[in-house]
């Protein structure tokens, strides 16, 4: 440890790094660049370098009550306030370099193709920084630093052929893009550093990754925009005032074509994998859902909608109920947060959460995933409920989502089956007691497999034929029981069921085949079978022993 050490906390870090970026950056454009804009253009760099300093520094020291407010002045995500201005000021960058170029005099072609470009690449960037465009590229960060490093070699280039007061804007453009790169690229790939560093021992960690480098390339694109107005300024210096102040109308308009797109944006590449139809109370509309399992839990993402007065106290739940006892085996309460629009509309939104599912929980069984929302009002949990749905529901508050199994461990192949459906499962062994009782209980086993997943209910029969005058009495229940039913089968599923039934007391002594199979339970069609040898059962339905029926 270094004999003297400095002491300072992650905000006090935080405040010291936006206060260097923004004195130096403001104090060398106030006195070498701001002289050379327009005046009307003046006031507009330093609207935006105002609204900037003003939104990290809310970002920064806001305690809000709630993670939905904190949410909303995040500076690494999409769609929230921070966002939003970053958005509009690369808007701001691309309009002003195509106004450019299309007021260019004389025209020329290569700084017509350099403001063109700029402004097609600075609109692209400007959506994806509100909506997140990168994630439908494959290796965007490659891309990214190609058409960076394109446009700052082309600005040099026009910058060693350009006079010397065109010059200036070319340098602060090229200086610019070096920023935004060194705080995307550069800044995001460092480790946060916590503790001692040299002789600064930091209280927490400092995180370069979501802050700093957000703060980095907020400057970068507000000294880009300077560039741009400089270009600007060269271009029109002797322009109708009208001319010189549409600039201004870019943001507003950018922000006016966000507030109207942002609703029918999906938030993410993968669209919900369930689509859903459900209204709750508190105006909240469920519109789909994806569900990914795990080996120690679910992945649960819902993509929904409220109005932006009724988010404040919301709250949700989840939980993995067993469809026999009806018990919660899991489950996780979150509060409701992360919207992504302007405040003025309903965009969907997404909600993540893992539940994680406790090793002692029982497979092979059947359980449905319930969502529960509620709002905290007075200190107590108030449950929502179900307006509209187009999903089941348990009760007046509990939505099902889905359905599904927790899959045992695989299991070696099976040398034989008794019997084989078409439909992909396979009956490997039957326990049947060589005789029984009229009026007795009677216990039966079978161990089924599967080969395939389960596409609907099936109920499996048992016939009990009398061999003297082919009088028959029957049993239908499901394979596994109410626990598992077929339509939750899956590939590798192999179990063991044990059948408790009690024989008619009427039933006629004798020896007894005893036959089974399975049919549909919605239109009572038999299943195909067929035995070891590939030879179809007559009527779809196997011999699995005798029994013979005492008094």
């Amino acid at each position: 440890m270094p004999s003297f050490e400095l002491f300072l906390s992650v905000a006090t870090l935080n405040r010291l790094f936006v206060l260097a970026v923004y004195l130096s950056l403001g104090l060398a454009c106030y006195w070498w660049l701001f002289p050379r804009l327009l005046p009307s253009l003046r006031w507009l760099a330093g609207a935006m370098l105002a609204a900037q300093v003003l939104v990290i520094a809310l970002s920064l020291e806001l305690q809000p009550n709630s993670f939905f407010e904190r949410w909303h002045w995040y500076l690494d995500q999409e769609r929230n306030i921070p966002s939003t201005l970053a958005s509009a000021q690369l808007a701001l960058i691309a309009g002003v370099a195509l106004m450019t170029g299309f007021l260019l005099r004389p025209r020329s072609a290569g700084p017509l193709l350099h403001l063109t470009g700029m402004g097609l690449l600075f609109f692209f960037l400007a959506l994806d920084d509100y909506i997140n465009l990168r994630a439908f590229l494959v290796n965007w960060q490659v891309i990214y630093v190609f058409l960076g490093a394109a446009l700052a070699t082309a600005t040099l280039f026009l910058a060693w052929r350009a006079r010397r007061r065109r010059r200036a804007w070319h340098i602060c453009l090229v200086s610019g893009l070096a920023l935004i790169a060194a705080g995307g690229f550069v800044l995001d790939s460092l480790p946060n550093a916590c503790g001692h560093v040299g002789f600064l021992r930091i209280g927490g960690c400092l995180r370069f990754k979501a802050i700093l480098d957000e703060i980095l390339e907020f400057a970068g694109a507000w000294l880009t925009l300077v560039a741009a107005l400089g270009l600007y300024s060269e271009a029109v210096p002797n322009a109708r005032r009208r001319t010189q102040l549409a600039p201004y109308a870019i943001p507003a308009l950018w922000i006016g074509l966000l507030a109207h797109i942002s609703p029918f944006i999906p938030n993410e590449i993968a669209p919900p994998s369930q689509p859903a139809s459900v209204q709750f109370e508190s105006a909240v509309f469920l519109h789909g859902h994806r569900i990914e399992h795990e080996e120690d839990g679910l992945e649960i993402s819902l993509y929904a909608a409220a109005p932006w007065r009724h988010h404040l106290g919301l709250g949700y739940s989840i939980h993995l109920v067993d469809q026999v006892s009806g018990d919660s085996v899991a489950g996780r309460d979150a509060e409701w947060c992360c919207q992504r629009g302007l405040p003025s509309f309903v965009p969907m939104y997404e909600q993540n959460m893992k539940v994680i599912i406790p090793a002692e929980t029982p497979v092979n069984r059947a359980f449905w995933v319930v969502l529960t929302i509620w709002r905290r009002q007075e200190g107590e949990f108030v449950r929502q409920a179900i307006v509209e749905s187009d999903h089941a529901s348990l009760s007046a508050t509990q939505l099902v989502l889905a359905e599904l199994a927790l899959p045992g461990a695989a299991s070696e192949p099976a040398p034989g089956s008794l019997a084989a459906f078409d439909n992909g499962f396979r009956l490997d062994a039957v326990e049947l007691p060589p005789s029984a009782r009229a009026g007795a209980p009677l216990n039966l086993s079978f161990v089924w497999r599967s080969d395939a997943a389960g596409e609907e209910d099936l109920a499996q029969f048992l016939h009990f034929v009398a061999e003297e005058d082919g009088a028959w009495w029957g049993y239908d229940q499901q394979p596994l029981g109410a626990r598992l039913p077929t339509r939750l089968w899956y590939d590798g599923l192999v179990d063991r069921e044990v059948w408790q039934m009690t024989l008619p007391e009427d039933l006629a002594p004798g020896a007894y085949t005893v036959f089974t199979g399975l049919y549909s339970a919605d239109n009572m069609q038999r299943v195909p079978a067929r035995d070891p040898d590939g030879a179809p059962f007559s009527n779809a339905r196997a011999p699995i022993g005798r029994l013979t029926i005492e008094r």
